[in-house]
């Protein structure tokens, strides 16, 4: 997927889950970390979630349990971005494509989160 395809504020959240990676030793961006990173965008899709009955804070809860269970890395070596993360930045980049969308925003990656099976 090229980075472009993704809208500003989508770029902006894997950049900020890069950096959760970075400052948790984590060797890999996780579902956890995006997670994390949409929910604290305060313009993102939090309010969008809260409006239609997300409890927002209790997914961030749950996020960083998860966040808190991901293996420590002692190495330096780049943050890459996981199998899981790819997989639904795929399916997210085929919703947007079917919806014709321009661009694959973090809606797009809730919404096939929510149905993705694992």
């Amino acid at each position: 997927m090229r980075i472009d395809k993704l809208t500003t504020k989508f770029q902006e959240a894997l950049s900020d889950a890069q950096s959760l990676a970075l400052g948790n030793d984590n060797s890999s961006i996780e579902v956890p970390h995006l997670m994390i990173a949409l929910l604290d965008q305060s313009d993102g899709v939090a309010p969008l979630l809260q409006r239609a009955g997300v409890n927002t804070s209790g997914l961030k809860k749950a996020a960083q349990a998860l966040l808190e269970r991901l293996p420590k890395s002692a190495s330096r070596e780049q943050v890459q971005v996981g199998r899981e993360i790819v997989t639904l930045l795929q399916l997210a980049e085929k919703e947007a494509i079917k919806r014709q969308d321009q661009f694959v925003a973090s809606e797009h990656f809730f919404f096939v989160m929510s149905d993705d099976k694992s």
